[in-house]
């Protein structure tokens, strides 16, 4: 999808004006993070005229870590207010909640889900997922090769994100066609008819939740209370909305990279099959250098930032999946390196908008590690096939095909 350049705003110095489009840069289809790496040779901040989706205008791009952790950790300035765009893709305006809500309003919202995604309430599901991980691998383990990617980096974490919301797991090749379609579709309207399809499969559920309560993370959402009054139907939608979301495609994404990279470094796949302890680490620093999310926000006043002038409602698209190998933070950035001392990411952002699954997502993607490490086989690159990434509001692999060494 071709996008074509908005106009610069005024208030844009010329000499801060680059045109970014990650799809563009060479070898983008194979490895988007060492194509676009470019960018750290140019100014931290600059302007691209260059829209993220059509209909969107250009942004403001901010390349290095440190920066970007200064804007997450500052709301007030920095506003998440429709970061997301999916009820913009329907004509309407409500919140994911509580990613879109700003502090302190957002603070009432994250108290009634912090609770369902905490470490001691994963602890209680990792038997079900590590379960659910051991028949996908079983099953690959009887084919000589098999794409990764929708064979097991998408169907483990949305069945299992299905699981704890409550959802039939009979729906699950539907519910990656519409995650597909909602974050990767090539056209707006592919976009637009997912974001309806999960949007009239929601309410129908939350509505269903509220005759008949159950025990599962939608019931309590939708019957949370906010100072004595029941949450607001849209706003129960905006919350599970978000759930789902989620966990659609952040955790597929980065289980395709950390595959990727395994599958070319037999070595390293030997050693955590050898040093299973190394296995939570290595985990962190494949994580470290694969930024999936470049994630907006929008400027609530004029500001000045480390000498750029930004005018109220300017977007800034904050680089992630650049800033992860910057070289001001992390010594030999590109290499994967487990031994690493400083290993420190922002994979799952910082400050009041800190990923509220990330527990559930790094205990999904450990175990997902651990097994693959003791009960499968060395697996390395398909040669009779190409692996392919992608761009977009998440990046990841649209396909990796694996074969077994056996």
């Amino acid at each position: 999808m071709s996008l074509e350049l908005t106009d610069i705003p005024s208030h844009v110095p010329e000499s801060l004006v680059q045109v970014w489009d990650p799809n563009a840069a060479s070898g983008a289809d194979y490895d988007p993070h060492a194509a676009n790496l470019f960018l750290l040779d140019g100014p931290d901040i600059f302007y691209s005229p260059a829209p993220r989706q059509q209909g969107e205008t250009g942004s403001w791009v901010v390349t290095r870590f440190e920066m970007i952790r200064e804007i997450f950790q500052n709301p007030e300035v920095f506003s998440s207010k429709h970061i997301s765009g999916f009820s913009k893709l329907l004509g309407e305006e409500w919140d994911l909640i509580p990613l879109e809500k700003d502090p302190p309003e957002h603070a009432q919202y994250r108290i009634i889900v912090n609770p369902l995604f905490s470490p001691k309430r994963i602890n209680e599901l990792s038997d079900a997922i590590r379960e659910n991980a051991v028949t996908l691998i079983e099953g690959l383990k009887k084919e000589d090769s098999f794409d990764f990617v929708p064979r097991f980096a998408q169907q483990f974490p949305i069945s299992v994100v299905m699981s704890v919301i409550g959802l039939d797991l009979k729906d699950l090749p539907t519910w990656v066609e519409w995650g597909q379609g909602l974050l990767h579709g090539k056209t707006l309207e592919a976009r637009i008819h997912a974001a309806t399809e999960i949007k009239a499969f929601l309410l129908k559920e939350i509505a269903n939740r509220r005759d008949t309560p159950r025990d599962d993370v939608m019931s309590k959402v939708v019957n949370a209370e906010i100072k004595g009054e029941r949450l607001q139907e849209i706003e129960a939608l905006g919350m599970m909305y978000l759930i789902f979301v989620g966990g659609l495609d952040t955790v597929a994404s980065t289980l395709g990279f950390m595959f990727r990279h395994l599958s070319t470094h037999p070595e390293l796949q030997e050693r955590l099959r050898n040093e299973p302890e190394k296995i939570s680490d290595a985990l962190e620093e494949i994580m470290r250098a694969h930024g999936i999310v470049n994630s907006p926000r929008y400027l609530t006043q004029d500001t000045e930032f480390h000498g750029v002038s930004f005018k109220t409602g300017d977007k800034v698209v904050l680089a992630q999946s650049v800033a992860c190998r910057d070289p001001k933070v992390y010594d030999h950035p590109n290499e994967i390196d487990i031994d690493r001392t400083d290993i420190n990411h922002m994979i799952f952002a910082t400050g009041p908008h800190r990923c509220m699954g990330s527990h559930l997502a790094r205990r999904e993607m450990l175990i997902a590690l651990e097994e693959w490490m003791s009960r499968a086989p060395k697996f390395l690159p398909d040669p009779n096939q190409k692996a392919i990434a992608q761009t977009g509001g998440v990046w990841g692999m649209y396909s990796l095909p694996l074969v077994w060494d056996r």
